[in-house]
């Protein structure tokens, strides 16, 4: 498809501009001048302007009523009835030039390819310097592993720097390179440097970034941390204090829901009312959380007990009601009953998931609902919440199968939006358990 700008003719003496590669380009005036039969690259950059010049034998020329330009349909540049030109975006452009005589045929013909750069004379970066905090992820018998960090670097332009919709070039190198202990990507989106840094170690490095031929080196401080706890249990009015290890700077604390639990600016966590909030600490552009779940003392004793069951004691449905095994019901009653009244119908011996969902049943323990996933990751279910699983939803009671306890939540970490990571703890189960959509969800303290 073509775009037409038919004008009167006019003969225009000026300057042919053709510049070599851009290293840091920057807008200018660059008038361009074409003969007959040319068919010339011109490279310009964004912001630009000019004037497309038409020259020739002006004894053909002058008097010939009209020249026509036609540039190919896309919004990379703008043009008026004069021939005076804008450049808007980054990209490749053709423009056509065709001289008509009175009779309507056609004298004159050039072909104009425009490569267009970024203009990067005023690009900056908003960070100088960077200094990238890594929460651990979990730990075993040998090593301990962090969660990478994920930084956004705003990039000032006028324009849209971008490596997939307007193929931006860029590149990036870290001082590091080659290491085993350190991995470094970036990716350049909507001006922004999307950068992630994974490490095993504190350690120091810089980072080059190159955009468009223009480098910005910007110094990197990765330092690991800990928090002192990731999810806990507290009593209604009792205090924790939270603490971060491995950052010399000062913490900036926050309780996304203090009628919940309230933190001090020095990590003092109080316990208000039953549920469930996150407690961050911001570290400098980086985040650390941990969910602390508002409970009683039964409850926290209950949880404590289904955890040590399912990880230290063994699995078996013939020694189900022995000391140093479990199955799925008789986990959940024996965590249960010491603390608590509550034997699910069943004083001596524990019950089945049968007789259990039953009894939640007939004592009004059932959450309106039932499960689902969206209360699960709104931390709408409470430590000592069981769920069951059936197989037939229309009969749950007569067909469960499975029950499981919850026993709390953990913030893992923090994406590179600033977006919470959170997931459940079962006694039992991995974090990603989970059951149907409405399956039986029950509050034995209701």
């Amino acid at each position: 498809m073509k775009q037409t700008i038919k004008y009167p003719c006019f003969v225009f003496l000026c300057l042919l501009v053709i510049f070599g590669k851009h290293t840091e380009a920057s807008a200018a005036v660059r008038d361009i001048t074409v003969a007959d039969d040319d068919q010339i690259k011109v490279e310009v950059c964004v912001g630009d302007t000019g004037r497309i010049v038409v020259t020739g034998d002006s004894s053909r020329i002058v008097g010939y009523e009209y020249l026509t330009f036609a540039m190919d349909d896309s919004e990379l540049i703008t043009m008026d009835a004069n021939g005076t030109f804008t450049v808007k975006a980054k990209g490749e452009e053709n423009i056509f030039v065709y001289g008509h005589d009175e009779n309507e045929e056609d004298i004159f013909y050039a072909k104009i390819t425009l490569i267009i750069h970024s203009d990067m004379s005023g690009v900056t970066l908003k960070k100088s310097s960077i200094t990238a905090y890594l929460p651990r992820s979990y730990q075993d018998t040998k090593n301990t592993y962090y969660k990478r960090a994920d930084i956004n670097i705003p990039v000032n332009s006028t324009e849209l720097l971008d490596e997939y919709e307007r193929h931006t070039s860029f590149q990036y190198t870290s001082s590091l390179d080659g290491t085993d202990d350190v991995w470094v990507s970036a990716e350049l989106r909507n001006n922004t440097i999307e950068l992630s840094i994974e490490a095993t170690k504190s350690c120091k490095m810089e980072i080059t970034f190159t955009i468009e031929g223009k480098t910005f080196v910007i110094p990197v401080k990765v330092k690991v941390v800990e928090l002192s706890s990731y999810g806990c249990l507290l009593e209604k009015r009792h205090i924790k204090k939270l603490r971060v290890k491995g950052c010399s700077e000062k913490n900036v604390w926050k309780s996304f829901d203090s009628k919940i639990a309230s933190v001090s600016k020095n990590g003092v966590v109080k316990g208000k009312k039953i549920g469930n909030v996150l407690i961050s600490a911001k570290l400098g552009d980086q985040y650390v959380g941990c969910v602390v779940s508002v409970t009683t003392a039964q409850i926290k004793k209950v949880c404590a007990r289904a955890s040590y069951m399912g990880k230290n004691w063994k699995y078996s449905q013939a020694k189900r009601g022995q000391t140093g095994y479990y199955d799925c019901s008789s986990l959940v009653w024996k965590a249960y009953k010491p603390y608590t009244k509550i034997n699910f119908g069943s004083a001596a011996y524990p019950g089945t998931t049968k007789t259990e969902s039953a009894w939640c049943r007939d004592h009004g323990k059932l959450l309106k609902g039932g499960f689902s996933w969206k209360k699960l990751k709104q931390m709408k279910f409470n430590p000592g919440d069981i769920v069951f699983k059936s197989e037939d939803s229309s009969h749950p009671y007569a067909t469960t199968y499975h029950v499981e306890m919850l026993t709390g939540y953990v913030c893992y970490r923090f994406d590179k939006n600033g977006e919470p990571w959170i997931e459940p703890l079962w006694a039992t189960r991995d974090s990603d358990y989970g059951a149907e959509e409405g399956a039986l969800m029950a509050r034995p303290t209701k």
